[in-house]
């Protein structure tokens, strides 16, 4: 015989007490109520079909509202106020399509005008395209023609000199260049202020130049638009050598001279102009020959 455990038992239980909840006392209560209202609707209906109406309970009164007839004049206001809301409907129904007409006009025509807008837009920004490269064609004009007129420089230094430098009672080898010629074959006149100058010593020239010493133009100077005009501008420019390298400058290609010529054109405007040269055999013997490394040749 398989025994029943306590967990089977306490299911079974539980499955009993479901199935009387669910099962067993809907169909008791529901049996006997329905039988007992059964017998409490015959019981009352066998009253009410006997006991005389009173006011009680069980035999309430009953009261029956006739409507007195109406007059010819109460129906003749009656249409008239049907009627008078039958126009007022209809007047309401036509605002209404005009007001619904309205709109959809407002909204084509917002449209109309969107679309006209967006043609202008568009003509305007080609209108502003147009301006900005007629406007940048004339700058670049404009500049041409000022570059046209701006003054052309030209300088040439002097022979370079060697000698010896006395400093603090000190005697040292030295080189030099005394000045250089200037020359201008553009059309209108330059006004020098300032020129800068240096050197350089050795197999190769410095990727920027340094420039060492700064000689001023008076104030009153002009370089005259004319290549026959050469005036001198002395320099101060002293080189010290150490010993051995005089040796090394007369084999050619071993020293470089450059400078910068800072000044203003015709209208006021300043600009800078660089050359470079380089010491070195031209075929007659040692001289200047112009080197064009773009570092030491700008110009502003």
């Amino acid at each position: 015989m398989p025994k029943c455990s306590e967990g089977k038992v306490f299911g079974a239980g539980i499955f009993v007490l479901a199935l009387w909840l669910f099962v067993g006392l809907p169909l008791y209560y529901g049996a006997g109520n329905a039988h007992s209202q059964s017998h409490q609707v015959a019981e009352q209906t066998a009253n009410s079909s006997t006991a005389k109406p009173d006011g009680s309970e069980a035999a309430p009164l009953f009261v029956q509202i006739k409507p007195t007839p109406k007059t010819a004049a109460e129906r003749v206001q009656e249409d008239e106020e049907r009627e008078e809301k039958r126009s007022g409907d209809r007047w309401l129904v036509r605002w209404t399509a005009a007001l619904f007409i309205a709109t959809v006009g407002l909204i084509f025509a917002t449209l109309v005008l969107g679309y006209f807008g967006y043609l202008q837009s568009r003509d305007m920004k080609h209108s502003i395209g147009v301006a900005q490269k007629s406007a940048d064609a004339a700058m670049l004009s404009a500049q041409a023609a000022v570059a046209i007129q701006l003054p052309i420089i030209r300088i040439t230094p002097e022979k370079l000199s060697h000698g010896d430098g006395h400093t603090g009672g000190q005697t040292f080898e030295e080189c030099s260049v005394d000045a250089v010629l200037l020359s201008n074959l553009g059309p209108t006149k330059a006004f020098p202020v300032e020129i800068l100058h240096g050197w350089a010593i050795g197999n190769e020239l410095p990727p920027e130049p340094n420039y060492r010493f700064i000689d001023a133009f008076n104030a009153n100077f002009i370089l005259e638009p004319d290549p026959k005009t050469t005036p001198r501008k002395r320099l101060t420019l002293a080189m010290p050598l150490e010993p051995g390298q005089w040796p090394e400058i007369l084999k050619g290609n071993y020293l470089w001279f450059y400078c910068s010529l800072h000044y203003d054109d015709f209208m006021g405007t300043r600009h800078s102009h660089g050359f470079c040269w380089r010491w070195a055999n031209v075929g007659m013997g040692l001289a200047w020959r112009v080197d064009d490394t773009p570092a030491y040749n700008r110009r502003t």
